[in-house]
């Protein structure tokens, strides 16, 4: 079974076949258990563009009924507010000084909101367009920028918006544009790749070939910042001369543009395991076979993966992660890993439910912290374990940057009825006492698990935690003693 590549005309052989209901939020769904229907992909081998044409014949009312309805956000959460601001502050990195001088246009903007964000911001003469919406009312005269934030992928025809771009981009002008391109080992991660969603409607998956191929098509040239954003022009309009260096093969990404997936990289994933190791060792060995598990701030899933494994297909670990760019990354390595007993959120864990903040740009861990400067925030869900109300619990990891004693807070319901065990980052000695006391008012032991691998620059300190009426043998630990002590 092939298809014509919509990019090369190359024949595209079939790639695989993703249920209806996996979207990039929920990116774990495996083909065939919603009941609903499934989607075919076709890969080019030439150009290596990857697309369905399941959506090809969708009429646009059929489109916004079965994907862009009210049930959206739940499958795009950043679509509303997120995502704006982040595009917002990119913009005025890379534009701060011509605010009032240049015509930007949002294309495919959805809401209008980018449009508000940037006129907050002082941009002056900024407009959006969404024919893919229902806004097909025209705009007048040409632009210095179009933006086109997380379209490409969603396109029937793939070069919709480079064809727009000719007839709206002045001559010096040119187009932003961000869509994940497809990751190396992309036929190793199949259709379980996280961003192959055909719920959010992406079936149209490039590759940066198949990108500069319709950019040369409608005589423009490409040039890519990252894997998830790239530019493309006539002729480079001397306001943005700056971008050229970051448009080249081999260019340096720039600093804090979205799309950066340094978390991604082979140095960082060893990095990670080296750290988990010691902490893996001791809870394999605590742990009972076909456990339940909590891991708050998973990172990349150094951690949850390999305790997953080790705790067998019947044992179901449960994967938080609040950061960006990590909550990709682990949603990644989910997928290759094929582990059918790792559920992922990216939610943080807290004392209670609601939302906090959380930079962006920058960072790679999942470091929750009040907004302080020029940050650009990204609104965060906060969840408790309490408020899962769980019936089985054998083990709660948290390791919060600083925020661990919030996240026991809305644990101590669970751990007070199902007792499980607990390893606690302990870093800070100021807060320490919050951590300890509460769990020796609730009858439990706690051990000084010193990890000299846990983080560069030497050893640090975490708490390892069992309830009283256990009975456990050859845990050769130093005990704390109690609410004051330290490990030092």
């Amino acid at each position: 079974m092939t298809r014509r590549c919509k990019c090369c005309g190359d024949a595209a052989a079939w790639f695989g076949a993703a249920d209806f209901a996996k979207s990039s939020a929920n990116p774990t769904v495996v083909p065939g258990s919603s009941g609903g229907w499934s989607v075919d992909y076709f890969r080019c081998p030439s150009c290596g563009f990857l697309f369905s044409d399941f959506l090809d014949a969708w009429s646009p009312e059929r489109l916004q009924r079965e994907i862009y309805n009210d049930e959206y956000l739940r499958v795009d959460p950043e679509f509303a507010g997120e995502r704006p601001e982040r595009t917002a502050h990119l913009l005025d990195q890379l534009f701060a000084a011509h605010k009032t001088t240049i015509r930007i246009l949002d294309y495919g903007g959805g809401t209008g909101a980018l449009v508000s964000r940037l006129r907050d911001r002082g941009f002056v003469d900024v407009h959006s367009l969404d024919p893919f919406h229902g806004d097909a009312a025209p705009v007048v005269g040409r632009f210095d920028v179009i933006v086109c934030v997380e379209v490409f992928e969603h396109l029937a025809r793939p070069d919709a918006v480079l064809a727009a771009a000719n007839d709206l981009m002045k001559d010096e002008g040119v187009l932003i544009f961000s869509t994940q391109v497809q990751p190396y080992d992309i036929v190793q991660c199949g259709t379980a790749w996280w961003y192959l969603a055909p719920r959010n409607g992406h079936v149209s998956l490039h590759t940066l070939r198949s990108l500069q191929l319709l950019a040369q098509r409608h005589g423009l040239s490409f040039g890519s910042f990252n894997q998830n954003l790239h530019m493309a022009w006539r002729r480079l309009p001397a306001f943005a001369a700056h971008l050229a260096v970051y448009a080249q093969p081999g260019a340096p990404s720039v600093p804090g543009l979205p799309g950066d997936r340094s978390v991604d990289d082979s140095a960082t994933r060893d990095a990670e395991a080296a750290r988990a190791e010691p902490i893996l060792t001791l809870l394999r060995s605590m742990i009972p076979t076909g456990g339940v598990a909590i891991e708050a701030n998973a990172g990349i899933g150094a951690l949850a993966l390999p305790l997953a494994h080790a705790l067998g297909d019947r044992a179901t670990v449960v994967a938080y992660e609040p950061a960006f760019d990590a909550f990709r990354s682990l949603a990644a390595a989910v997928a290759r890993s094929g582990a059918p007993n790792v559920a992922i959120r990216r939610a943080a864990l807290g004392d209670r439910w609601g939302s906090t903040w959380l930079p962006p740009a920058g960072e790679t861990s999942a470091c929750i912290r009040p907004v302080q400067g020029d940050d650009t925030p990204a609104r965060v869900r906060v969840e408790t374990i309490d408020g899962l109300d769980l019936t089985h619990l054998d083990l709660i990891r948290l390791d919060a940057d600083g925020l661990e004693a919030p996240a026991l807070e809305g644990a101590l319901g669970t751990v007070r009825r199902l007792r499980p065990a607990l390893h606690i980052a302990n870093r800070r000695r100021e807060r320490s006492p919050d951590l300890i006391r509460p769990l020796q008012d609730l009858g439990y032991r706690l051990w000084w698990h010193i990890a000299s691998a846990d983080r560069p620059g030497g050893a640090s300190a975490h708490l390892f935690c069992l309830p009283s009426e256990r009975a456990v043998t050859g845990i050769d630990l130093p005990a704390v003693t109690g609410p004051q002590a330290w490990w030092s």
